[in-house]
């Protein structure tokens, strides 16, 4: 996006895994942020479309929010996001609101137990606030993320895989789900890990 000033993105039938393949409203939102952050132009932008056309302008900072409405992914908002505010012209603030921990998405825990510390690596810098954590079916999390743009990203070389160090095990439940449901799926999971 840093170079695509004006240059036309098509999907075509997206994302092709849904039966039958639409767009879904993360998807949507997703694009709509991208618009908003690069003062772009969508085409053809609904929910249940096989075909959107995204212009983008210049790439601005600022406060943007992005809401599915859904449990949709708050994680997937980030990834499509992130590079943009990267190079934006300013610093930006995004508000991302929908699913913290949805299923066949990254988990607001990988984001930035995970990813955070090797983009680092690679002078990519952020603030993640998990405001609220979001859950399916209903979403309902949000999480701010504060970025400064940087002017390139540094090379690394990670060519080892280093020694494991520590293994831990993170549960979290909702809803009317007891807390022992928790501790049971954290208790089995550390389990499952100790005889690998």
């Amino acid at each position: 996006m840093k170079e695509t000033d004006g240059v036309s993105f098509a999907f075509e039938q997206t994302p092709p895994h849904y039966s039958p393949p639409h767009c879904r409203p993360q998807h949507l939102s997703g694009l709509e942020l991208l618009r908003n952050m690069s003062d772009g132009n969508l085409e053809g932008a609904l929910v249940g479309s096989t075909e959107i056309t995204l212009t983008p302008g210049k790439i601005k900072g600022g406060s943007h929010v992005a809401d599915t409405q859904t449990a949709g992914s708050v994680g997937l908002l980030l990834q499509v996001s992130l590079p943009c505010a990267l190079f934006a012209d300013a610093p930006s603030e995004l508000c991302l609101k929908g699913g913290t921990n949805a299923e066949m998405a990254p988990q607001i825990d990988y984001t930035l137990k995970v990813f955070k510390p090797i983009a680092e690596k690679f002078g990519v810098h952020f603030d993640c606030d998990v405001k609220m954590r979001g859950y399916y079916p209903k979403g309902g999390g949000e999480v701010v993320v504060k970025v400064n743009p940087v002017k390139d990203l540094s090379p690394v070389s990670m060519m080892e895989r280093g020694n494991i160090t520590k293994i831990y095990g993170r549960a979290f439940v909702a809803g009317v789900l007891p807390f022992k449901v928790g501790g049971m799926t954290l208790r089995d999971g550390l389990q499952e890990e100790s005889e690998i």
